[in-house]
């Protein structure tokens, strides 16, 4: 029972020439806590809560996007040998003014302290989803894991080719395919199709998916962030409608890897080209303390031997090799592995990289260079808030084949990128077929095919 109910009892008869009281009016501060709580609990349960709000942090500034002193970050490879993207460098990319960099820093300050406190301590959010450790459904969600791809439209096509290539590999678990809104809902593709490969579509809030279009202009891959929160899923594999497996990966949920850091990312090829400012911004310090060499570091090196690394400063080595900083390479967040309850703070303010990403975070973490967008905003994240995260070591390889202009109307560079993890030994691409291009490794570990047109 709850105690601030009032809990009413038949009151004795007033003895003779007892002093008659007048009645009390009822007190309703029970019923305005209750229903202050049947608010709080459904704005959970609708995700209005992880939104409310938001438009008091929203950057006063104007965009910062494609606003050079010069030219946008170089594009070079993590691994290049011919240029050193020193602190300097990269503070002088884009054009931000001291008061941009104020009004970001307020409104980044104000959203990690009392937004994403409020949200947990106050509205009692407790996984990024709208479940509640009170709920019944809290014991199946604990441990619960999955696959989450996003669909719509074309995608919706190209997410079910994805679906039947992790059901070929032998893989059990569930899949959702997320839906924004009722108009992109396909009947019999998501109630007889998909249920032959024990997958769902995950159908958002019409009315909620247009009222943040229509509030943060949010859409396209930044619907990764509404799926991952729909999803039904503690522990969600996210999977691009371009991405392959080409083993089974159901292993890395219950893998010691995944279980210690709660976040496993897997890299792009490209050289970090974060603007430093980000870290001050973030509130993050970034030492003059060298904290691991780049391979520019060797070839600069004075008869092959590079001093040591408390001898480098800012202005002599790469900037993303001191500590404090995300280190190189960049992130490909086509695939990405999390746990929403023990990595809630992160999706939080992932989330909000991404609601104000297009014109200020996306600009400030990656300053123009390849893939600029969300895929760097969960391992910046990650570190803001100091939670564990794990980015695999072992670099992807590219393959593929170009065609002439002569030979057709257009120049066409069909390229794959093949992931891995840590311990990967040889890749053997063999052709299976018209729709993809099957990779068997000769391990027991994975690989992914992100193939980009």
């Amino acid at each position: 029972m709850n105690p601030i109910r009032q809990i009413t009892r038949q009151k004795a008869k007033d003895p003779p020439g007892a002093e008659v009281i007048p009645p009390q009016k009822p007190n309703n501060d029970g019923a305005h806590v209750d229903k202050e709580e049947e608010e709080r609990i459904k704005s959970i349960r609708d995700y209005t809560a992880f939104f409310n709000g938001l438009e008091d942090y929203t950057p006063k500034s104007e965009s910062i996007k494609g606003k050079y002193k010069g030219e946008k970050a170089k594009e070079m490879f993590s691994t290049t040998k011919d240029f050193l993207f020193t602190k300097e460098y990269l503070e002088n990319v884009l054009d931000i003014s001291q008061e941009t960099f104020d009004d970001l820093k307020n409104s980044h300050t104000r959203y990690v302290d009392n937004h994403i406190n409020k949200l947990i301590e106050n509205v009692g959010v407790q996984t990024f989803g709208n479940v509640l450790q009170s709920d019944p459904e809290w014991s199946t969600y604990q441990g619960s894991k999955g696959y989450v791809l996003v669909g719509g439209g074309q995608y919706s096509w190209l997410s079910y080719l994805v679906i039947r290539q992790i059901r070929a590999t032998g893989s059990l678990l569930p899949i959702e395919l997320f839906i924004a809104t009722q108009d992109d809902y396909e009947k019999k593709f998501c109630e007889e199709l998909l249920p032959l490969y024990n997958a769902r579509c995950n159908v958002f809030d019409t009315n909620l998916a247009k009222d943040l279009k229509s509030r943060f202009n949010l859409g396209g891959y930044q619907y990764k962030m509404l799926a991952i929160l729909s999803s039904k899923f503690e522990s969600v594999l996210y999977v691009d409608s371009d991405n392959f497996p080409t083993k089974n990966v159901d292993y890395l949920f219950n893998s010691k890897l995944y279980q210690d850091n709660g976040l496993i990312i897997w890299p792009d090829a490209w050289a970090r080209t974060t603007n430093p400012k980000f870290f001050d911004i973030a509130l993050v310090k970034v030492k003059e303390n060298k904290v691991r060499y780049s391979p520019i570091d060797y070839k600069l090196a004075e008869d092959g031997k590079v001093k040591p690394l408390g001898e480098y400063k800012f202005s002599d080595s790469n900037y993303h090799d001191f500590e404090g900083t995300i280190p190189n390479p960049t992130s490909e967040t086509g695939m990405l592995m999390i746990n929403k309850t023990s990595h809630l703070k992160t999706l939080l303010l992932a989330l909000y990289y991404n609601v104000f990403g297009p014109n200020h975070y996306y600009p400030l973490l990656t300053q123009g260079s390849a893939g600029e967008g969300d895929k760097e905003t969960f391992i910046a994240a990650a570190t803001v808030m100091k939670q564990t995260w794990f980015q695999t070591l072992k670099q992807f390889k590219w393959t593929g084949t170009s065609m002439k202009k002569q030979e057709i109307s257009l120049q066409k560079l069909w390229v794959i990128m093949i992931q891995s993890n840590l311990k990967t030994k040889n890749w053997v691409i063999t052709p299976i077929s018209s729709l993809c291009i099957s990779l068997i490794q000769n391990s027991t570990l994975i690989g992914w095919l992100i193939i980009m047109i």
